[in-house]
């Protein structure tokens, strides 16, 4: 794999091309790119990094967000630092709303009230060596580490991702879909 450099020299964060697209045919607004411009793996990249920083004490219901309000919100974000404008350009409001109007976002507003919200948590585990492949030996441990994208706790149970993966799955909970295809991790 290549590494992606910005023209300051530093390496992309989305691992996209010097200029933060896949390629040059921007959507023709003072020189932002369309999100056909970002490879897939940088659009949920940049949606995972929205949802990273989704501020629910600015917004505790998230269903009365309002368009302007996600733009402001947005645009303070390029302003402060946090998401660069290529990326603002990306995370339009009919991508990002629809998500705040689902029960699973006030479910994490809430959690967050209570100071049971989560976010971007590591954690280390150790498992039996045979869990991965039969002929390891069982009295083996494997250590798997990772980063918990979000969780929160809800009348005594931990909601995670693997939750809410399965209260997609039943379709009690929603995904952030674009060209019919899942992003945003």
């Amino acid at each position: 794999m290549t590494e992606n450099v910005t023209e300051g020299g530093q390496a992309s964060p989305h691992g996209c091309s010097d200029d933060g697209r896949r390629n040059r045919g921007g959507n023709g607004a003072e020189g932002a790119p369309a999100a056909a411009d970002f490879s897939s793996a940088a659009r949920g990249t940049i949606i995972h990094r929205c949802m990273q920083l989704l501020d629910y004490h600015r917004f505790p219901h998230p269903a009365a967000v309002t368009e302007d309000a996600f733009l402001v919100w947005r645009t303070e974000l390029v302003q402060t630092g946090q998401i660069l404008a290529e990326e603002a350009a990306l995370l339009v409001p009919s991508l990002i709303l629809p998500f705040l109007r689902t029960q699973l976002a006030e479910r994490m507003a809430a959690a967050d009230r209570r100071g049971r919200l989560r976010r971007e948590q590591p954690f280390v585990m150790g498992i039996p060596a045979n869990r991965l492949k039969d002929s390891f030996p069982a009295e083996e441990t494997v250590l798997i580490q990772g980063i918990i994208d979000a969780y929160f706790e809800e009348d005594g149970q931990i909601i995670s991702r693997e939750t809410i993966e399965q209260s997609i799955d039943s379709g009690e909970a929603y995904r952030i879909m674009q060209d019919g295809k899942p992003v945003g991790g």
